[in-house]
């Protein structure tokens, strides 16, 4: 299950993200308390979205979609679950749960103070960027448009992003 690195050490990461898992799983079948589920779930859906070596994007969005039914309120795992969809090539549906999350999250920290959690938004961003660009590859530049220009509504553009739009805007 191990490999060796350059350095002559062995990789055991995979091995024991592995275990964790299969650990994790167990825990989150017998929690007895919603806070137990959602913390398991959120774990294991965060480490099966995030995790190239342990990626199983089907079932990390299962787990996380778990969290979704256990809680209203901003809970920061899923901020994987938006990642998720946008990993699956869901583009529409991240950038509507990363937007939908931040509006939550930042009703939540003004009540207490707390600053809002920016990777919701940076999946939004990327999202709608591909969208973008996938409009503007098949010339649908007013579509395209509008992708860029909630990028730019939001303040993530980049430059590039500005440069793009700006095109676009000539183009039509």
């Amino acid at each position: 299950n191990a490999h060796k690195l350059n350095c002559g050490q062995v990789d055991n990461r995979k091995y024991c993200l592995e275990k964790a898992i299969a650990y994790f799983k167990i825990a989150y079948a017998v929690a007895k308390t919603k806070k137990d589920k959602i913390y398991t779930a959120g774990a294991l859906g965060m480490w099966l979205v995030n995790h190239k070596k342990v990626r199983n994007l089907d079932e990390g969005i299962y787990y996380l979609e778990e969290v979704l039914k256990l809680t209203n309120l901003y809970e920061p795992s899923l901020c994987w679950l938006a990642e998720g969809y946008y990993k699956q090539g869901q583009y529409d549906k991240a950038i509507e749960f990363g937007l939908n999350l931040h509006q939550k999250d930042k009703k939540e920290c003004d009540n207490n103070g707390n600053s809002f959690a920016s990777m919701p938004l940076e999946v939004v961003a990327k999202s709608c960027r591909k969208i973008g660009n996938i409009f503007k590859k098949n010339g649908d530049y007013i579509r395209a448009i509008q992708y860029f220009s909630k990028i730019k509504e939001l303040n993530l553009s980049t430059d590039n992003d500005n440069k793009i739009l700006a095109k676009l805007k000539e183009s039509i």
